[in-house]
Parts: structure tokens; C-alpha cells; sequence
């Protein structure tokens, strides 16, 4: 079922949002989930649908079961894995991969426990880093019987890969982390009035080998079979260390990967708006590709 089903058990006292629909009922249902006693997925439309346990996991729930975690161990696990997922950062970095605590700093005393409890065990390593004014967790050593999922950082000399990234990315949603480490300052401005948006609607951050190197307003329109790139940016910075790529290789790369994109949408056509510092050479590009 979903949370207008149940409304009748305590009818809400405000009128529904445009953005966010919360209610006595939602937040009663969103405390069952995160507390293991129902289960949920999304539906129709993105609608969160809620289910027993026992139908949609085959488990029971988390009150007579035995496969819960206590909030302290399920904070280190998550702690623990956010080490071998990010490879290397600080207690803040590692802490907002998984959205533990504030990133503000208020759970500093959570973030220094868990930090030295994977260190004692053999997970990582502390080290500092050139121009960081923090010192850094390292991932280090390999699977255990514990952790089966660790994996230490490693160097891989050349990094190649180039891929659109999604706004709710989790390298993006911490932003010091993003600017300090590839030299981004990014924030989503969907919820900015238009006229005060800088870069547009929904911008997907461009990844290219260990650079982020620009970002896209992307829109499917999929009506007209299109996908409009409502503009698209090159960063003006580079990130600490890096060499800059040449505009050429950007809009090269960036245009081969919205071809992917509308392949894989569904689309039949690219359409680039006059807007942003590379979208001529992008739309050069596509026009190339396309020849």
C-alpha cells in the first residue's frame, strides 16, 4: 500500500506540498522502515509502496527477527564501507558517503569513534595530504571474514574513465569534498528560482579520467525524441595538481557521451542550446559524430 491508503487513521492537518508530501501518516511509515518493522520500495510514479517484511524480504521484522543491527554497529558498518568505497578521506568525507551525521561537524565525537575503531582493526591507515587541512583516512589491507566487501586505495597510474555523472552522485553531494579534491563547486539548483540559477535545472556533472571538467543541462524530451542539452559548461579550474585538457578534448569527450545517453533514452536527436562556454564546440562535435 502506499501512505494515502492509511490517511483515514490520522488525517493530516496541512495541505500536501508541491515539493515534499509529508503527513502523520508518511512519518509514521517512514519510522517503520528505517526501524526494520515494514518494508519499502518505490511504485507507480515514484511512490513509496510499504509491504511486511516477511512478503517483500522473506524475513521477519526487525523486532522479532535477529537480522537488525543496533544504530551503533549499522553506523560503523556504514563507516567501514564508505572507507573501501571512497579509498581515501576525512572522518567528514567518509561520514556524508552514507549520510551519517552532519557534515557541519556536529557528530565529531560519532566520526573520531568510528574513525579509530577501523583503524584498530586494520581497515585504514591515518595520513595526511598535500594542501588538506585535515588529516585523512586511508583504505588499507583486503578482505577479511568480517569484511569481505574491504579493498584497499590503490594508485592506478591512468585513470580513463569518462561517464556523465548524476547530481545525487555521492561524490557530489558532500561539497568541500568535490572542490577539494577535483576543484568543482557544484550544487544542484533545481530548487533555485530560475533568474537566480547560474548553470541550469538539472546539471550532470562531466567526468573525464580524474577530472571533472564541466557540467550539462540536460532535459529528455521525449516527445519530440530529443534530448536538449539546455547548456553545457567547461570548469574554469582544474583539480590540485592536474593538467588542464584542451577545450577540444572535452567537447570530443562530452559529445560521444550524450550520443550514449540518447541511444540509451531512446532518442533519436541531440539538440544544443547557445548556451555556456562550450556548447559551440560541443555542438560542432555531435555534428561530427553524426557525419
Amino acid at each position: 500500500m502506499v501512505a494515502r491508503d492509511l490517511e483515514h487513521l490520522a488525517p493530516r492537518e496541512g495541505v500536501r506540498g508541491s515539493w515534499w508530501d509529508r503527513s502523520y501518516v508518511k512519518d509514521a511509515l517512514e519510522l517503520l522502515f528505517i526501524t526494520g518493522e515494514v518494508a519499502a520500495s518505490r511504485g507507480a510514479n515514484f511512490s513509496r509502496t510499504y509491504d511486511s517484511t516477511e512478503r517483500a524480504w522473506g524475513l521477519p521484522r526487525a523486532s522479532v527477527g535477529n537480522w537488525g543491527l543496533s544504530e551503533a554497529d549499522a553506523g560503523q558498518q556504514l563507516f567501514d564501507r564508505a572507507i573501501a568505497a571512497c579509498g581515501i578521506g576525512t572522518t567528514r568525507d567518509l561520514a556524508d558517503h552514507f549520510r551519517l551525521v552532519s557534515p557541519a561537524g556536529s557528530g565529531a565525537t560519532a566520526r573520531a569513534a568510528w574513525a579509530a575503531s577501523a583503524v584498530e582493526r586494520g581497515l585504514a591507515d591515518w595520513v595526511t595530504v598535500e594542501g588538506w587541512d585535515e588529516p585523512a583516512l586511508l583504505a588499507v589491507g583486503g578482505p577479511t571474514a568480517e569484511a569481505p566487501w574491504h579493498r584497499a586505495a590503490t594508485d592506478p597510474g591512468r585513470a580513463t574513465a569518462v561517464t556523465l555523472l548524476s547530481p545525487f552522485d555521492p561524490v557530489a553531494w558532500f561539497r568541500p569534498r568535490l572542490a577539494r579534491m577535483f576543484g568543482m563547486d557544484y550544487r544542484i539548483e533545481i530548487y533555485t528560482p530560475a533568474a537566480q540559477r547560474v548553470y541550469g535545472y538539472y546539471c550532470l556533472p562531466f567526468l573525464m579520467g580524474d577530472q571533472m571538467v564541466g557540467r550539462v543541462d540536460l532535459k529528455a524530451d521525449r516527445k519530440a525524441g530529443t534530448l536538449r542539452v539546455h547548456a553545457a559548461w567547461r570548469e574554469e579550474g582544474t583539480a590540485p595538481g592536474a593538467r588542464r585538457r584542451s577545450d577540444a578534448a572535452v567537447a570530443n569527450a562530452l559529445a560521444a557521451e550524450l550520443n550514449t545517453m540518447t541511444q540509451w533514452l531512446g532518442l533519436s536527436h541531440i539538440d544544443v542550446a547557445p548556451r555556456g562556454n562550450i556548447a559551440d564546440a560541443v555542438r560542432a562535435a555531435i555534428t561530427q559524430l553524426a557525419s
